[in-house]
């Protein structure tokens, strides 16, 4: 029963994001707008009431760890680039497999992401590098390290939502559910590395750097034309 109530807490997050998403979701179809620079108020005005919600949610987490992180970033960071590093190999390697041998084009989740980023830029690259690594790691990691003392259900929990997600935004084909593959690499070495650093703000900060890296791969590819 326990376990059961811990669980669920450690899902209040999660809920708490997808409800909102529903609901902002509906009104910006309700309420249609051509216009870029609306649209991009709008988007960024929903992921701020979104975080402000989360950074109620967890004040006291966030205020501990921040304390805890400025002493101790060096070390926590060195893990973090770590494990990203071998999270980040694996989903190269599986992604060029999976575009090699399985389907011609990239992940519903990275198209959709790819129009958004040239399509509203400005909204896109604060998202991508400041609210939205900061949402996801409260959504997808801090809730369930905070409540679930089983590591093997922690680990499942976090990257399952996580990549389980990611592949089915957008999702076209039930063979592009092999994108769970990499999604679940990157999802496997945040979730480690909250696990090894117990402070939410190196999860944080590596899931901005890879972001960044990854808005950096994707212009560079368009410039060149691959």
């Amino acid at each position: 029963m326990n376990r059961l109530k811990s669980i669920f807490k450690a899902f209040i997050p999660f809920i708490i994001y997808y409800i909102l998403n529903i609901i902002f979701a509906i009104i910006i179809n309700y309420f249609k707008n051509t216009n870029n620079i609306i649209n991009t108020i709008y988007l960024l005005f929903t992921s701020i009431i979104t975080i402000i919600i989360l950074i109620l949610l967890f004040k006291k987490r966030l205020i501990k760890d921040f304390k805890d992180f400025d002493k101790n970033y060096k070390k926590y960071l060195t893990i973090g680039i770590k494990a990203w590093f071998v999270g980040f190999i694996v989903m190269v390697i599986s992604n060029n497999i999976i575009l090699n041998y399985f389907i011609d084009n990239a992940s519903s989740n990275q198209q959709i992401n790819e129009l958004i980023l040239f399509k509203l830029p400005l909204y896109s690259v604060i998202d991508m590098i400041i609210l939205g690594p900061f949402v996801e790691e409260l959504v997808f990691r801090l809730g369930f390290k905070e409540n679930i003392k089983n590591k093997k259900l922690y680990y499942l929990f976090t990257i399952l939502l996580f990549a389980g997600l990611h592949t089915l935004n957008g999702i076209k084909s039930p063979i592009e559910l092999l994108f769970f593959i990499p999604y679940g690499a990157m999802a496997a070495s945040f979730a480690y590395t909250l696990d090894k650093t117990d402070n939410i703000y190196s999860t944080i900060t590596i899931h901005i750097l890879h972001n960044l890296f990854t808005i950096f791969i994707i212009v560079l590819t368009k410039m060149i034309g691959v």
